[in-house]
């Protein structure tokens, strides 16, 4: 790996206890076996000792198959950081050593980690000091390849005793709240001409109630402020943390090890915080989150991608997890999706551990029928990809995944401040999925990165706006300026742009593209939205003409339409505006076009379990000759190419995955 994270090889690595390494040998996988500790030893504030770290590494290495190792550190783990306990032992003196809740509440227990507070000082400096000697203790260690911190954080959100709620009270982080808001603003008359208020100045502004208390069903100007500095103080906090490591050690890369982006925070300001982003889901999480992990890489100069904690058993398969053969097919459809999305450093775990974790988790090598000591038929799959991929490393690590034409947005506005929570993205979710099962590859970029021109309109035929209630009245003017270049798509989920930003009215892009219909909400089950349109076209759908443009709204979730069968002509319209670069005759397969200078790669995967797949696939343009190269000699494909497409037959059985190269 080098400094900036980037991986120069593939590299399928392991993580479990290091007495099961013989019996994982035939498995194949790469000489990097992971740690699992994650605090030092400390008696004394700037005395910490890493010997745990050390010695379990020892222990790894006497069983003789791993050569290289990462380094964990338990720091934004959930919502928690690990507390020694002469810190620990402050807080009856200092109460705001620890997020301070309002109204108060009792924070949940954590053993040797607590929720610090990260606007404290006090808490700052702890940070710099452990962080630092950290790189400083490891930094001439290359048998470390990485450090790990961000693990499945919560961002500024802490559990309680009574669930989840909001951090950003207390002297300190009330403090930092109008600093912010100062630095934004200029000065306080700024600020009340744009919130329509009339706040006597920076130091009288209180923050808004906690909305896991106190139920938000619209936000107005300071509600909208205090969540958007909420999630800049984690980010701060967190880039805190990246910065003493690299200023310690700057040729170890950092890694953030995440599952819940999009959730409690957006990942705009991700590469901020470490070198390589690792993201894990289960389920249909996993897609959608992979290819918004992949499009914030790309917009940030294509930044490394990992996947530190693996999920391979709970995908959308999990309910099989006692039918080995088709759970084999699952294992090769996690493995491809991976590295087809530029995972390229992955560490596979969840192998023997608590009966919960063997059920809930499914990731065991072994049959726990028979005490873990019978290979599973499913894991013998995975040395056969390793190796396939293995041998065309030089091909994947070489060609870019060609850039999509549909930019799905990730509101970040929208998701801080909707009713229902999470609406923007479930909405997001299901549209990804509709287009995915149809080959309609997305860029899911957060708002902010068209907003400071990271990302251009101008790149996208169709651009989806799932449930983006609170959208920025200059990105409301880019999507309607971008719809009068003609020959374009605007979908969007629920009332775009109805407030801006701050909650203020808006409802520009209503007005300016749909014709400023009458929207009214309409009562829907817990967590779920819908509104009446006047005039509407009665189908749930209002649709308006921009030049040769065009715009529809929905006015009930995607889910809803889908039941109805009233998706497909949604998916003609996306097709029509940004037609698919490839594609199958029986959207049988999961394609990824890849591309290196004029050559192509098509990687191609049949996603059932149980069914072989037999079609003709479609590329766009023409190709005078196609090479799979399942096989280390490559086999000449017959293509045929007319018009302009290029075709040709493709089988493949179920769970199965192969690479063509496409040459002109």
């Amino acid at each position: 790996m080098a400094p900036d994270g980037s991986v120069r090889r593939i590299i399928y690595g392991n993580r479990s206890s290091a007495e099961w390494q013989e019996l994982e040998r035939p498995l194949r996988f790469d000489p990097l076996h992971s740690t699992v500790t994650g605090t030092p030893s400390s008696s004394a504030p700037g005395q910490y000792d890493w010997s745990g770290h050390l010695q379990e590494w020892e222990n790894i290495k006497k069983q003789g198959a791993a050569e290289k190792s990462c380094l964990l550190l338990f720091m934004a783990l959930h919502d928690n950081c690990y507390t020694p306990k002469w810190l620990a032992d402050r807080f009856a003196a200092d109460p705001e050593l620890r997020h301070v809740l309002q109204p108060p509440g009792e924070l949940a227990d954590r053993s040797g980690r607590q929720q610090l507070n990260w606007w404290h000082p006090a808490i700052r400096d702890y940070a710099r000091e452990l962080v630092s000697h950290m790189g400083r203790t490891f930094r001439d260690r290359d048998d470390f390849l990485f450090y790990l911190f961000q693990w499945e954080s919560y961002g500024p959100n802490v559990s309680a005793a009574t669930g989840t709620r909001e951090v950003g009270y207390g002297r300190y982080a009330e403090q930092d709240f109008r600093r912010w808001l100062a630095a934004r603003y200029g000065d306080i008359g700024r600020l009340n001409a744009r919130w329509r208020s009339n706040h006597a100045s920076f130091d009288a502004i209180a923050p808004p109630p906690d909305r896991y208390v106190t139920e938000r069903r619209r936000t107005d100007p300071l509600t909208a402020e205090w969540e958007a500095w909420r999630e800049d103080s984690y980010y701060d906090w967190c880039k805190l943390i990246y910065q003493a490591w690299k200023e310690a050690d700057p040729n170890k890369p950092v890694m953030s090890g995440h599952n819940m982006l999009l959730r409690p925070f957006n990942g705009a300001r991700l590469y901020e915080t470490c070198d390589t982003v690792s993201w894990h889901s289960g389920g249909g999480d996993f897609m959608p989150g992979t290819a918004y992990v992949h499009s914030l890489s790309r917009y940030n100069g294509h930044r490394p991608l990992a996947q530190y904690e693996n999920f391979w058993g709970i995908q959308e398969d999990h309910d099989r997890m006692s039918e080995e053969l088709p759970k084999r097919h699952a294992a090769v459809k996690y493995l491809f999706r991976l590295t087809a999305w530029d995972r390229f450093l992955q560490v596979w775990w969840y192998s023997y551990t608590s009966a919960p974790y063997l059920t809930v988790y499914d990731g065991n090598y072994f049959d726990p029928s028979y005490a873990l000591t019978t290979l599973r038929y499913r894991s013998a799959a995975l040395p056969v990809y390793f190796d396939k991929f293995r041998r065309l490393q030089r091909t994947l690590l070489d060609s870019k995944v060609v850039p999509s034409r549909i930019c799905l947005l990730a509101p970040s506005a929208s998701n801080r401040n909707n009713w229902p929570y999470d609406a923007s993205q479930k909405e997001g979710r299901d549209l990804f999925w509709a287009l995915f099962e149809r080959n309609h590859l997305v860029e899911y970029l957060p708002e902010e990165y068209l907003l400071d021109g990271r990302a251009r309109l101008s790149d996208f035929d169709a651009v989806i706006l799932p449930y983006a209630l609170y959208l920025a009245e200059p990105l409301q003017e880019q999507l309607a300026a971008w719809l009068r270049g003609g020959g374009r798509l605007l979908l969007a989920a629920g009332p775009a742009g109805l407030y801006d930003e701050l909650g203020l009215d808006s409802g520009k892009i209503l007005r300016e593209v749909f014709g400023n219909p009458t929207l009214t909400a309409m009562e829907a089950p817990t967590g779920r939205w819908q509104w009446r349109a006047e005039p509407a076209g009665g189908d749930g759908i209002v649709r308006a003409r921009v030049g040769t443009s065009e715009a529809i709204l929905l006015t009930e979730p995607a889910a809803d339409l889908k039941s109805r069968g009233a998706l497909p002509g949604l998916l003609a319209a996306i097709e029509q505006a940004a037609p698919r670069p490839v594609r199958d005759r029986r959207d049988q397969l999961e394609l990824v076009f890849r591309e290196a200078g004029a050559t192509r790669y098509l990687l191609a995967l049949n996603p059932s379990l149980d069914e072989p797949a037999e079609t003709v696939v479609e590329v766009r343009g023409r190709y005078a000759q196609a090479t799979d190269l399942d096989y280390p000699e490559g086999i000449s494909v017959p293509v045929r190419c007319e018009d302009e497409w290029t075709r040709f037959p493709l089988s493949l059985a179920p769970g199965e995955a192969t690479i063509l190269r496409l040459e002109p």
